[in-house]
This record gives structure tokens, sequence and C-alpha cells, in this order.
């Protein structure tokens, strides 16, 4: 008698996948992580939803085992799959997916991978399955994924075993990460008895006997469908359904052996190799590892197909996969001590006769085998995975070679050194422990090129720490360096460790950051110079980023900007468009911030950037930045295009957390800020680092010292002046300040402020005057600006009119002159305040109104508004509008029944500014609530 096994229940989520599928189509993506035990019917759920007709492309990504999962595998078998269904190229992506050229990030991975997903055609569904088995570069990949998926028309959906999640399991900690991205958890329980009762149709059981009998399984089985299936496919046999009292299966195992009872012995011995090469594997290697005869080997795959047991997974029966993952795990529970060894070895020999170049899977087995050849292979397949940026998986494959290795091999040394730097690079502890046990067993070994490149690295660490002998290391370093540049070696561990080979002794890059950041530029500047005429062609940017550090500090801020754009067409030369794109934009910044340079100048290299970005867009489908922002939401936010610098700043910070390692959250800061939203700015400033004031400013970053400002000022302007002054004495603290007016413009400015929070009017004089000075040294128009006109409300407070009004003039004209259209209307409100009653201040006030109304500036109006108010002034408002613009937008938003967050959201500010705006209506309207602001709100045409 055969038993139908008709598809039940799960209707709620079949329902909530096809309305997420649908949205996908839409171009709203999301990632969805479907949990349930083994055997709970994940998979088959998901191949029923998207398997229904025109819905969707859809592509699989297996996680094998654990420990067997490749780096980033699944995503590598989705993207080979998309590429040969659908005919996309995925040559421009990033190794290990395509040939991108360049180092890059698991973020910016992330964004070509996405942008190459969103191309025209069919959505796409990315099925990635046991991801409770994934390696640490999938588990990053999808977690930065989940946060772009909501603008793409691309569902991806990962299935995991809830019961194998415990503490201690690397998706404790990612699920939550995984859901403030973005992911959606849906949970798979059993079925219900009413569920299971549909199952027992064919039986032709009596109703009450149907029912009582799906009961007595839901018992049993707790609901979940493998058991529930495989008693049943018991009954369709025997033509009855076993009772509570008899021999069952209680677990797993149990029930997968009953399974297995369907194939013959020599099925099951075929069986159990086929366990050991993975979840899916070719006919072709298992009959190399079992040595049977292909029409022998045939057959009994035929058998094992019939039973349930296997899927053939293409119509020439060439490859197949385990019917259920509980199926192989029982097949490889069943091999213990020297069979498993013996299985193990033959497939390592059977991959290394047709397969060498699979490198992961032959130190797998080799490893598992107790083969003395292991650690070399577990040594190639961490250097594979260290290239492709899976600093993770290279840790785990280097950590089991160095534990295969005895004490004082000669192998060892290597593989601490990059175990070393895979540790580092994944931000986990224990990399300068490894280095210096690196450096003394290659210096017993005699392995100089070792030993050097485990001095650069200490000697690196050294200098992140402020270890005041960080100098004396890097310089030995640089000298042993010097001595290699030609040793064979020495450059292939080069190219392994940094991914390409400099020249020159790259410790030297070291050495003239030390040196700018201790004050000494010149000495910098003639080893910049001399380590310049050594670069190789095609090297990395690591000596280029030294010398923008170097001219920083230094005030040399166009020749910073000059050599970020030669560097960048340098990169578009050598293919690196991604690296180009990064020049392009940190040239921008410089231009912006930098000199006062005529506006089209700065518009030049806007306008090359944008068109550098839709070229390369237009050509391989990625973004290699949120889509539209590079830097130029900043240019947009200085050129006065309010809607693109709130969308390509604000909104890409939110979403876009990590992005240019959180340099995107201290610039949306940094924005609100500027436009006295401090309560906005304060989440953005606040989760940047350095997190502490006494944290110290790495050489290799000189820039964090704008973060140590930006707090500063932060504090100062919401009053809490006790922590403001702290991070303002670790900012004065910085070595280089007194050789950098730049930086030092910035750090007097925001102790300016410190001390006019304070009420100390004369300290914050002085201050104020000393950043006026040092920003006319610095030539950067942006902070000769904003020292000017904070300098004339001091000037005016001080009782000296005509001193305030010439420094507003001056300020006022250069922000003109840069067509920094937000810097002008700031001023200008400073100015109608400081001068308040003065002709001009009436006028000041309406011409700054109408640059910064729905800008985000309503806290800097709200206070100028405040100001006037406090003197018996009117603001200078339409006639009989008793709302700012900003407020009325908010009033018309509530009156469409939008909560705060979404008012927020719609408006791109806080919700704790949304809800300040509406106490502030509420207070002018004498207004009792929303309902009643709403109809006020219709009444004067605010609804339409």
């Amino acid at each position: 008698m055969e038993l139908a096994e008709p598809f039940v229940g799960r209707a709620r989520e079949q329902g909530e996948l096809r309305r997420l599928l649908e949205a996908a189509a839409g171009g709203s993506g999301r990632l969805v992580l479907l949990e349930g035990e083994a055997g709970a019917g994940k998979t088959t759920l998901v191949r029923r939803v998207t398997a229904e007709p025109g819905r969707a492309v859809t592509v699989f990504g297996r996680c094998p085992g654990p420990g067997e999962t490749p780096p980033f595998g699944p995503w590598r078998e989705a993207v080979a799959a998309l590429a040969r269904e659908e005919g996309r190229d995925p040559a421009g992506l990033p190794p290990p997916f395509g040939e991108a050229p360049g180092e890059w990030s698991l973020y910016e991975t992330a964004q070509a991978l996405a942008g190459w997903l969103d191309r025209e055609g069919r959505p796409v569904v990315v099925v990635l399955e046991d991801l409770h088995w994934a390696d640490a570069a999938t588990l990053d990949l999808t977690r930065h994924l989940a946060a772009e998926l909501p603008g793409l028309p691309v569902l991806v959906v990962a299935t995991l075993r809830s019961d194998e999640v415990r503490r201690g399991h690397p998706l404790w900690a990612w699920l939550p990460e995984a859901e403030r991205a973005g992911a959606v958890r849906m949970p798979l329980e059993g079925l219900a008895p009413g569920e299971i009762e549909e199952l027992l149709r064919p039986l032709g059981l009596p109703g009450a006997q149907a029912e009582e009998t799906a009961r007595m399984l839901h018992r049993r089985t707790d609901g979940l469908p493998l058991f529930v299936r495989d008693l049943l496919a018991t009954a369709a046999r025997t033509g009855r359904v076993a009772g509570e009292g008899e021999p069952l299966p209680a677990t797993v195992r149990q029930a997968i052996d009953r399974r297995l009872a369907g194939v013959s012995p020599a099925s099951q011995s075929a069986l159990e190799a086929a366990a050991v090469l993975g979840a899916e594997f070719s006919a072709a290697l298992l009959e190399r590892v079992t040595g049977l005869p292909e029409e022998e080997l045939a057959a009994l795959l035929e058998e094992a197909v019939d039973a349930h047991v296997l899927e053939p997974q293409d119509a020439a029966g060439e490859r197949f996969a385990f019917a259920h993952q509980l199926v192989r795990e029982a097949l490889l529970a069943r091999l213990v001590g020297p069979r498993r060894r013996r299985w193990h070895a033959r497939a390592a020999a059977a991959l290394e006769a047709t397969a060498p170049e699979e490198v992961e899977a032959l130190a797998f087995h080799l490893a598992r085998a107790g083969d003395p050849r292991a650690p070399a292979f577990l040594r190639r397949a961490g250097d594979r995975a260290l290239r492709v940026g899976a600093a993770g998986e290279a840790e785990r494959q280097y950590a089991e070679a160095l534990a295969l290795l005895p004490p004082g091999d000669p192998g060892r040394a290597e593989l601490l050194l990059k175990l070393g730097r895979c540790r580092h690079a994944a931000g986990r502890p224990g990399a300068v422990e490894a280095w210096r046990e690196a450096a003394e067993a290659a210096a017993a070994q005699g392995d100089r090129p070792v030993e050097v490149w485990a001095r650069h690295l200490l000697a690196w660490a050294a200098l992140s720490r402020e270890d005041p002998r960080c100098l004396e290391e890097a310089t030995a370093a640089m000298a042993a360096q010097e001595e290699l540049l030609d040793d064979p070696r020495y450059r292939s561990l080069e190219r392994e460790l940094f991914g390409d080979v400099a020249g020159y002794p790259r410790a030297g890059a070291a050495c003239v950051a030390i040196l700018a950041h201790r004050g000494q530029v010149e000495e910098a500047r003639q080893l910049l110079l001399r380590l310049a005429s050594m670069e190789a062609p095609g090297a990395s940017h690591d000596l280029l980023d030294t010398s923008m550090a170097v001219a920083f500090v230094s005030d040399d801020l166009r020749g910073a900007a000059a050599m970020c754009g030669e560097a960048a067409e340098t990169a578009l030369r050598l293919g690196d468009e991604k690296d180009a794109i990064r020049l392009k934009s940190n040239q921008l910044l410089v231009l912006l911030v930098g000199s006062a340079l005529p506006p089209g100048e700065v518009d030049g290299a806007a306008s090359e950037l944008r068109q550098l970005e839709e070229d390369v867009l237009a050509r391989t489908g990625i973004a290699y930045a949120p889509p539209g922002y590079a830097l130029a939401g900043v240019y947009q936010y200085f050129r006065g295009d309010w809607p693109g610098a709130s969308r390509n700043v604000l909104e890409c910070a939110r979403r876009h957390p990590d992005a240019f390692g959180g340099t995107l959250r201290w610039y949306a800061g940094w924005m609100l800020l500027d436009l006295g939203d401090a309560e906005g700015a304060r989440p953005f400033l606040e989760s940047v680092p350095p997190f502490r004031p006494d944290d110290p400013i790495p050489v290799s970053h000189n820039f964090l010292v704008l973060a140590h400002v930006a707090r500063a000022e932060l504090y100062a302007a919401l009053g809490e002046t006790e922590e403001a002054r702290r991070w303002l004495e670790a900012a004065e603290r910085w070595p280089p300040l007194d050789g950098a007016a730049f930086f030092r413009a910035n750090v007097r400015l925001a102790r300016a402020k410190y001390h006019r929070a304070r009420g100390e009017s004369e300290a914050a004089w002085q201050a104020a005057s000393l950043a006026v000075a040092d920003a006319a040294a610095s030539g950067s128009s942006y902070t000769i600006i904003r020292a000017g006109r904070f300098a004339g409300e001091l000037a005016c407070e001080r009782g000296d009119a005509e001193e305030g009004r010439a420094r507003f003039a001056a300020a006022l004209e250069l922000a003109e002159r840069c067509r920094f259209p937000f810097e002008g209307a700031l001023t200008r409100l400073a100015r109608a305040v400081a001068l308040a009653g003065s002709s001009e201040a009436a006028e000041d006030l309406a011409a700054a109104r109408e640059v910064l109304a729905g800008t985000g500036a309503d806290p800097a109006l709200a206070a100028a508004e405040e100001a006037l108010a406090r003197r018996g002034l009117a603001p200078a408002i339409s006639p009989g509008a008793p709302l700012t613009a900003r407020e009325a937008e908010v009033a018309a938003l509530v009156a469409q029944g939008l909560t705060d967050r979404q008012i927020a959201a719609h408006l791109a500010i806080s919700p704790r500014t949304v809800d300040r705006h509406l106490r502030n209506i509420f207070q002018k309207l004498d207004l009792p609530n929303r309902t009643a602001l709403a109809l006020w709100a219709a009444r004067h045409g605010l609804t339409g």
C-alpha cells in the first residue's frame, strides 16, 4: 500500500514567505532565518514556496557539516549557480567570487555582491542551508548583506537548527546582530494533531480512530514532520500504525536507522563512504573511494534513491545529495576509529588524483585520516582563506595545523605569523602573543624572512598601543627588511600577508607615521621621499595614506588633495576601481574642508567622482559604497542640497553603520551638530571610536583627533561641560598638535565653546582668537568660516559690535565665495542674534530661514528665535504662521497618522527631536493632544 505524503500545515509560514517574496519582487528584500529542530521541514517549506511557477529564480548554497564549510562556501555555490542559470558574469566581484583587484573588507564585499544581485530580471531567492555549520566569513557576509536587502529584489532564506544554537555557538551572538540588521526570524514548531490527521487520510481510518491516532503520533513525535512521516511510511508497508507500547524510534538516529533498513548492507556501506565525502557528492568520486565497478555502484545508488535516502541533483545522475542531513549524520555516527580514518584517507587519495585544487577538502580529509601531510594542506587552505578575506576561517585552519605539529617543528613559525595576522584582522585577542612566539621560533630556526615579518607586525602593534619603543622597533624592522627586498621567500610572505609586494621596506611607512605623529615633520618628509622612490608599481596604498598624514600635520592640504587625485589615477590604471573611488572621495573631502579654492575646482572633483561611480556601476553592476554616497553626500551638504545630504549621509549612516569603518556615522553626527541638533548628533558621535577620552589616537589614523573634538563640542552644546573637558584635554595631549594648524584650530575652537558653555567669557575669547589665527594658517576655508563666526558672536557678547560685524562679514564673504550656503545661513543666523535690534538683524534672520527651513536646522532656528524673544524682539517668521517650517511639516505628518518614529524616518531626524517639536507645537497652539493637532492642521490647509 502506497502512502501519499501531501504537504500539510505551515499555512502561516507559507503565507509569510510568499508575502516576503512578493515584497522582494517589488525591490524590498529581507533575510529570513528559518529556524527549527532537525527534521522540522525547513528545506521542504522553502522548496515548496519557491517552486511555485514564475515566482523567482532560486539558487541554493549548502553548509555541508561542522568544520567542512569552506570560506564563503554557501555564497560561492549560490553565486556560481546564478551565474550559470542567469548568465550573470561575476568577474567584477572580489575573490573568491570574481577577480576584482585590491583588498576588500567584508563590508565592501557585501556591497559589491548586493550590486551584482540587483540586476534586471526576475527576483532572486538565495537559500543558505544549515547555517549553523557556516564558516565565520559566511556569517559576517550574510549579516552585512542583511542591511542591503531592503533595497534589493533579493530574498535570502537561511535555514538553521535552533536546537544546536547554544551559548558558545557562533550563531548565539550572531542572531541578535542579524535581527538588528533587519533579519526576520521564523521559527518552525511541530505539526499540530489536526495537521497530522490530514497525513493519515490515505490510511482510511475511521474519524474517531484517526483523531486518536493523530494525538498519539503527536505525543510520540512532538509533531516533528520527519518522525511523523517515518512512522507513516512504516504504516504504509504494514497496513497499521504501531501503538505507543510497541518499540518505536524515540531519537533521530533510531528513526533514520529504520529508514536505512530499507536498503541492502552493500548499499549502506557505499552510503557510509558517501557520508564522508559530504552532504552532496559526485558518483565518479564515490566510485574512486569505494573501488566498486561503475555498474554495481549505480545499482546501489538507485536503491538508495528508491528508499528516499538519496536525491539525484542532475538529470545525468552524476551528482547526489542526502535526502536529509540527519541521514548523513547517522551514517557518520556508525563510523568510528580506524574505519572512519580509512574512508577519509581514501577520500583524500581520490581528491588528490581528480581535484587537487580542492585544497580545503583535501586538508579536511587528510587531517581526519591522521596523514602527516595534513599540516601542509591546512596551511595552504588557511592561505587561500586569508587571500579572500576570510580571516576567521584562515585562523581555524592555521590553529588546526599548529595543533598537529610537534614543538620545534620548522613549520610552526610561519603558521604562528599568519595566525597572528588572522586574529588581528578579525579583531580577536592573541595576535601579539602569536607574533612574539613566531619571531622567537623563526630566530631559533634561522628563518629570517618569517622573523622579520613578525618583527614588522610587532612594530605596528607597538605603534597602535603608543608604546614608547615603537619608533625603535619600526626602525629595526625597516633596516632588516631593506636587506631582504630581493629575497623570494620574503616577497612571497609579503604577498600572502598584505596582498602585494611594496618594493620598499614596509616598516618604513610606520616610521614615517611615527615621526609625523611626534612633530618631526621634516624627517618624516625626507624618509617618505626615499621610500616613494623605491615603491613598486601596483603596490598597496599604505605609503599614500602615510603621505596624506604627513601633508595634514604640515598643513599642506592642497598637497594632500593632489596626492589623492594622483593615486586615484594610478589605481584606475591598475584596474583597482574600488580604491580609485575611495581615493577620489578622499580628494573631494580634502578640497571641501581644505583650501579656499575656486568653487569650480571642487565641483569638478565632485563631478569626476560621480561620473566614476556611474561608469563603474553601469559596467559592473557594483556600487563600491552605499548607493549614491561615496563622499558625495558631504559635498551635497556643503552645496546646500539637504535632501541629497540627508539621504546619502544620515539615512546611510543608520542603514550601514559599519560603512567606512564607522566614518559615515561621524559625518552624520558632525552635520547634525553643525545644524544645532546636538541631541540628534549624540547617538551617531557616541557610537564612533574612540569610546573613552583617554584612548590613544592611532598614529595611522590622525583624523580621529577630530572625533575627540566633535565629542567635546557635543557635550559643550548639551551643557555637559565636565565630559566636554575630558575629551578636550585628551585632544590637546595629541603630540602633532603643535605643528598642525588645521587640527589645532579645531581643537581651540572646541575649547572656546567649552569656556562659553561654562560662562567663562574671557577664556572663550582668548581660545577663539587663537582658533581664528590657526584656521587662517591652515588654509581650511571651512574652519576659517566656523572660527570667524564664533569669534563674531563672542565679540558682540563682549560689547565690541564693530569687531563682531567685521568677523561675521569676513566669514559670510568666504562662505559665499566658496558656495557653502548652510555655513552662510548659520553665519547670518548668528549675526541676527548677536546684533538683535539692528537694521540688518531682521534681514539676516529671514535670509537664514529661507536657506535653513526644512534642513534639520530647526534647533538652530528655534534657539535663535528663543534668544530674540528673551530680548523682546519678534522673530522674522511669515505673518500668521505660528509654527516654524519644520514644525509645520511635523504637524502635517501627525495629521496623516504617522508615529514619532515614522515622522523621524521621513524627515531624517531623531525621534527625540520629533518629540521636542511636538511639545513646542502643543505649547504654541495651546493644544492638548495629537488629535487636536490633526484637526488644527486640517483647518489650516497642512494636510493636502
